[in-house]
């Protein structure tokens, strides 16, 4: 599940061999059909690796979010608190499925990276 959701915003082009998606659903863990079963975070980390995974997981998050919330209350600017926003809506979209942090961060590592090549010169 680390490898798929990290792999996941490269795009086809780049990575011809990239996965088409998980090779268990959680469908097939649950042994039902006909409908589709959603999981949040929680339960995508305890497929992933139990209550080890899922504890993990809440960790990473929170210690994630904590540093998110330092780093923006440091700065005192309006781009700062636009990538604060866009950073809260990775968080929050998160929240519902893993899989799109590292896609849903992508606009928020752009901000940073073109606000620190244009401040170097």
């Amino acid at each position: 599940m680390i490898t798929w959701s990290l792999v996941r915003p490269i795009p086809r082009a780049l990575l011809p061999s990239k996965p088409e998606g998980l090779s268990v659903s959680i469908e097939e863990i649950m042994g039902v059909e006909g409908y589709t079963v959603a999981a949040t975070y929680v339960g995508e980390s305890y497929m992933m690796a139990g209550w080890f995974g899922a504890i993990g997981m809440s960790l990473f998050f929170g210690a994630l979010a904590a540093w998110w919330n330092r780093m923006a209350m440091s700065q005192q600017s309006d781009y700062a608190l636009v990538v604060y926003a866009l950073g809260f809506f990775a968080a929050g979209i998160t929240m519902r499925s893993m899989f799109w942090l590292t896609t849903a961060i992508l606009p928020v590592i752009a901000l940073i990276v073109f606000r620190n090549l244009t401040s170097k010169r």
